[in-house]
């Protein structure tokens, strides 16, 4: 493990301390940088049993749930998966305001019915520090439920997180972020399988064309693209220009807008169609 500066490594320390009390965890696993690093974290505590729980479900992207499940096979970590079909819950599918609310109760649910099945008395996810500043409905779940969430209450930053993940050696420390899919639309906009689907896929081609960062978000007829700032030029420039508009008409969408304020994550929280 590389050295990581004064503050950080204390924090590591409480984190270390807290593992060891609990004893024996069940993690909620995503394969994003925040889950990985405390399941890391916690599989480096000998004395503490573990156990990671993957949920799959159609708001995940098949990249996602791939990188998910090879980063647990070749750790040999022990590890359980779930399929759920979350858009069987109206309440979901639906897409209102608080449907992360609904969605992370399915989630949890499945997941405690599994740690009392498998005798883990502590079920612990990745939120972080920076998570309490942003619009996060499904936290009320974890509350109500009881799930822990270590890096937050020990007020670990992403930026921290990252440089914790690195020390580790770990291929996800410089993985941008991938929330679920349910994200690119506006809340109050039905979600259905097939519009995922092209999402996910015009997402895909996009990146394969060098994009490091991007939301396609979807207003109706329009498809909206997010990158960082500094990659509009490259957006705007010749031919990749035309390949960007023929893989976001390939959604359906028959206007295409490049969104000049750049990449914004939870950008659609404050966007709700009528």
């Amino acid at each position: 493990m590389m050295e990581v500066n004064a503050p950080l490594e204390k924090k590591y320390q409480a984190l270390q301390k807290y593992l060891r009390e609990k004893k024996s965890v069940i993690i909620a696993f995503s394969g994003g940088v925040d889950s990985a690093t405390l399941l890391e974290a916690a599989l480096r505590e000998r004395s503490v049993e573990v156990m990671a729980l993957f949920i799959s479900s159609e708001l995940l992207s098949q990249e996602e749930e791939s990188f998910a499940r090879d980063f647990l096979r070749k750790r040999k970590i022990p590890h359980r998966e779930v399929l759920l079909k979350l858009l069987d819950n109206p309440d979901v599918r639906d897409n209102p305001a608080d449907r992360c609310y609904h969605c992370k109760g399915e989630i949890f649910r499945a997941i405690a019915a599994v740690a009392e099945e498998e005798g883990f008395p502590h079920i612990l996810e990745g939120s972080n520090a920076d998570d309490l500043h942003d619009y996060r409905p499904g936290k009320r779940v974890l509350e109500e439920m009881g799930i822990e969430s270590p890096l937050q209450e020990l007020g670990f930053t992403k930026g921290e997180i990252r440089t914790l993940a690195r020390s580790f050696d770990l291929p996800v420390w410089d993985r941008p972020s991938s929330p679920c899919l349910a994200t690119r639309f506006p809340s109050g906009v039905t979600l259905k399988q097939d519009k995922l689907r092209s999402l996910e896929e015009a997402e895909s081609s996009l990146r394969k064309l060098g994009l490091s960062v991007l939301r396609l978000r979807m207003h109706e007829e329009t498809a909206r693209l997010e990158v960082p700032p500094g990659e509009i030029p490259f957006c705007t420039s010749g031919e990749t220009r035309l390949k960007i508009v023929e893989i976001m008409k390939s959604t359906g969408a028959r206007y295409i807008s490049l969104d000049l304020e750049g990449y914004r994550p939870g950008s659609m929280n404050s966007v709700k169609e009528e």
